[in-house]
């Protein structure tokens, strides 16, 4: 309930204004790693629960990344989400892996080492196989102009 209600609020330009202003992009992506942690089965909680609660939560960041940024990066950064996001890129759910795509994107460019470190080019090799979408392409173009190596 309370993801739905953030969503809601990302809705309006003001809403996503004072969401942010209350620390929302840090609380973001520590839903986002306990959601993926209990999509994958840990801590046992309902796997299917945890994959709902991961898409709603990545849909939000993205929200939040159209309006400020800087504030994702930082959050991300703070939290250590950047595996729990390089790891939706690989999900079943595809609006998930969407917005994980599109996030990650917008990320790479400024945080190419983390998403090296957390698989990223891995993930999105496996998500080529399956069939190369716009996102995919973008964000290794972004990954692509970083001076960081996969190896």
């Amino acid at each position: 309930i309370a993801l739905r209600l953030i969503s809601d609020l990302l809705s309006s330009a003001q809403g996503a204004r004072a969401l942010l202003a209350a620390g929302a992009a840090e609380t973001l992506c520590v839903a986002l790693i306990h959601a993926s942690g209990v999509a994958k089965g840990w801590g046992g909680g309902d796997a299917a629960r945890g994959k709902e609660e991961a898409r709603l939560t990545i849909d939000c960041l993205c929200s939040v990344n159209s309006t400020d940024p800087a504030a994702v990066q930082r959050a991300v950064r703070n939290t250590s989400a950047m595996p729990s996001i390089v790891a939706l890129t690989g999900t079943d759910d595809e609006r998930a892996r969407s917005s994980a795509m599109m996030l990650l994107s917008s990320l790479a460019p400024q945080n190419a080492g983390e998403v090296v470190a957390s698989g990223g080019i891995a993930m999105l090799c496996e998500t080529l196989s399956r069939g190369a979408t716009d996102q995919t392409l973008h964000t290794l173009a972004q990954l692509s102009q970083s001076a960081v190596h996969a190896v």
